[in-house]
């Protein structure tokens, strides 16, 4: 076996469910990846600079946070990893999806979009390791919605703004946006509701507040979807075309 492809995940609340599918029994079928977790609350991550060419926080509970998850020293070291994906961040995009583009001028459509995702820590976040370094970075938004009421022309409506932010934010940061697998929504642009049963919190959260999200949780999903996720990621992204 070769070096191993090391994969650094950074995101919120939304994080657990990559993880323990990784550590589930994922990580088994591509022995040649290694990832590391670094996740947080997501006001906490507003916490994050940069400090000797690593990422950190002067909070404690952000450091205690990305150490529970990682494993590690509560620092983000860049020169670690070979691929960085950024996730979740409190990316729900509801509102964003509702907004009547064709009643505004350009002008206010296009800052509309700025100051939604300006409002988010991942373009901080991707800010930062773009000064840090030139290895590849990828976006990622967190799950749709699996109980809100959707409609025939919903999906094709959160198709219609990805696309949208894809164009006015990310290709020019030269940063792929990583779509949700199809196999994980319904046509009506929410997650299936499935996914929702058993989502594990962040370990800074488990003591308080138990070990899964309760029932009326609509955003959070399981290990089942965060093993297909990180699947269509790896076969997508990372791994070389046969």
């Amino acid at each position: 076996m070769g070096r191993k492809l090391k994969l650094c995940i950074i995101g919120n609340s939304h994080v657990p469910a990559l993880k323990l599918a990784w550590d589930g029994g994922i990580s088994q079928q591509y022995p040649d990846i290694e990832i590391t977790f670094f996740a947080a609350p997501n006001p906490l991550l507003f916490e994050l600079s940069i400090v000797e060419g690593a990422l950190v926080s002067h909070n404690w509970q952000t450091r205690e946070s990305i150490a529970l998850t990682s494993g590690i020293k509560p620092r983000i070291e860049p020169q670690n990893y070979d691929h960085f994906l950024i996730c979740g961040f409190g990316t729900d995009i509801d509102d964003m999806i509702n907004f009547e583009r064709d009643w505004y001028s350009s002008a206010v459509v296009l800052a509309g979009l700025h100051d939604f995702w300006n409002k988010k820590p991942m373009l901080g976040i991707l800010h930062m390791l773009q000064t840090l370094t030139d290895k590849p970075i990828f976006a990622a938004l967190q799950p749709l919605n699996a109980r809100k009421k959707g409609n025939d022309s919903a999906l094709e409506a959160v198709e219609n703004f990805l696309d949208w932010s894809r164009q006015e934010i990310f290709t020019p940061l030269n940063v792929p946006l990583v779509m949700q697998p199809k196999q994980t929504t319904t046509p009506q642009g929410t997650t299936l509701k499935k996914f929702l049963r058993d989502a594990p919190r962040l370990p800074h959260d488990r003591q308080r507040k138990g070990a899964f999200y309760k029932a009326v949780d609509h955003s959070h999903m399981n290990a089942e979807y965060g093993a297909i996720w990180l699947r269509a990621f790896f076969d997508q992204h990372l791994l070389p075309k046969t």
